[in-house]
């Protein structure tokens, strides 16, 4: 096993950007839903009870985890929410701690470019103390990262939908 603290330090802040063409089919996540709230920053929130994952098929979860190249194992899926973003609404800044993490946000639509405003709608993952990589939403573009990572979502001028999943795992042999 290696050293927890190398680990860290080496792929603390990953990201890995691909595309999920099957997208469209948790359109149907906002009829099925157990339990809801509106976060804090006024977007709705769905999810199951315990946040279990709603359906049978885990073929997305498996998609996720294959597209983990990093020296890591024994991940386990551990929650799963859908968010609906009505216009005015965001999500501040955060990141999916404690443990051994990595989460992945699923853009379900693609978001309308707002000239005046266009940061807009964006994800935003913050870099470090000198800035932020914003990443326009465009359906099916999934984004898995670290869960050390800061991030959240620039106030909304139109809607915007997400599918979030996290994921805890152990150190793996480099």
């Amino acid at each position: 096993m290696m050293d927890d603290e190398w680990f860290l330090q080496m792929y603390s802040g990953w990201r890995i950007r691909c595309n999920y063409e099957g997208y469209k089919d948790f359109a149907k996540l906002y009829g099925t839903h157990t339990q809801t709230h509106k976060d804090s920053g006024g977007a709705n929130m769905y999810y199951m009870d315990d946040f279990a994952w709603p359906f049978e098929d885990t073929s997305y979860l498996d998609y996720i985890v294959g597209h983990i190249n990093l020296p890591i194992q024994n991940i386990k899926f551990e929650k799963c929410w859908w968010i609906d973003y009505q216009k005015e609404s965001y999500s501040g800044v955060h990141r999916h701690q404690p443990g051994l993490q990595f989460t992945s946000v699923l853009f379900l639509n693609t978001y309308e470019y707002n000239e005046d405003w266009p940061q807009a709608g964006n994800l935003f993952l913050v870099h470090d103390k000198f800035g932020c990589e914003y990443i326009p939403p465009t359906a099916g573009d999934l984004i898995i990262m670290d869960g050390t990572v800061w991030h959240g979502t620039a106030p909304t001028k139109n809607e915007r939908k997400v599918l979030v999943c996290d994921f805890s795992y152990e150190m793996g042999e480099v």
